[in-house]
């Protein structure tokens, strides 16, 4: 999510499903803690508050993670939301970008 050129906002417990990804999957625990570590330095992570939380509930987003993203997004008044799902977010006025039309967009 872009606020300002330059800014790159994730939800922090966006974390929690990559660090188990990276676990589980592909590196020891020490590896992916550390691939997390990198990951946090990049973002300007975004904690989930009560009222985010409130307005993914009660969303018309089908997926509640999807109702966190456009929530946090609209809270903090994003220029896009990166997704590779174009699909999600259509009821929301923040625009859906591929990484790929972020990254032109920004050249």
């Amino acid at each position: 999510m872009l606020k300002e050129k330059g800014s790159i906002y994730a939800l922090s417990s966006s974390l929690n499903e990559i660090y188990y990804a990276l676990h589980n999957h592909y590196m020891n625990e020490k590896d992916a803690r550390g691939s997390i570590r990198e990951i946090a330095e990049v973002f300007d992570l975004v904690d989930l508050t009560g009222p985010i939380v409130f307005d993914a509930l009660y969303s018309d987003e089908p997926d509640y993670e999807d109702g966190l993203i456009r929530a946090a997004a609209e809270a903090l008044q994003v220029d896009a939301i990166i997704s590779y799902d174009k699909k999600a977010f259509k009821k929301s006025d923040i625009p859906t970008l591929t990484a790929k039309e972020a990254l032109a967009l920004s050249g």
